[in-house]
């Protein structure tokens, strides 16, 4: 992955380097605000200025969504070592039993729950 970053990168300063070599005519003048004025300078030269500018400011958003997703990552992780300690926490404690009220009322209400040799077939009355 990183030799064809490095390939793709090498072409792209290839064809750069041709069209500033076949755009020298000294025929751009950058204005900013306030009157100020860059140039005359080739064309090439004021194309490959912006590109620049902009990949740094590509690479400064890309920086800052990286660092906050690495302090997602960090958190997250901290929340998961927690839950773990917890969870072993919780499985060194042993069940407490269920009273016999508490069994019968998950059952189905106030009657003891039929037994396999109590139930009736389906059909069968």
């Amino acid at each position: 992955m990183v030799a064809l970053k490095f390939l793709v990168g090498l072409l792209v300063l290839i064809v750069l380097v041709v069209f500033a070599l076949q755009n020298l005519q000294p025929d751009v003048v950058i204005e900013y605000y306030f009157d100020k004025k860059i140039g005359p300078m080739p064309f090439s030269f004021a194309l490959l200025g912006a590109a620049v500018l902009g990949s740094i400011i590509a690479a400064l958003v890309t920086l800052c969504e990286q660092i906050k997703l690495r302090s997602v990552i960090r958190r997250q992780r901290k929340q998961i070592v927690r839950m773990e300690a917890e969870l072993l926490e919780f499985k060194r404690i042993p069940p407490e039993p269920l009273p016999d009220k508490t069994i019968i009322e998950l059952a189905g209400g106030g009657e003891m729950p039929e037994t396999a040799e109590t139930q009736r077939p389906a059909g069968a009355e």
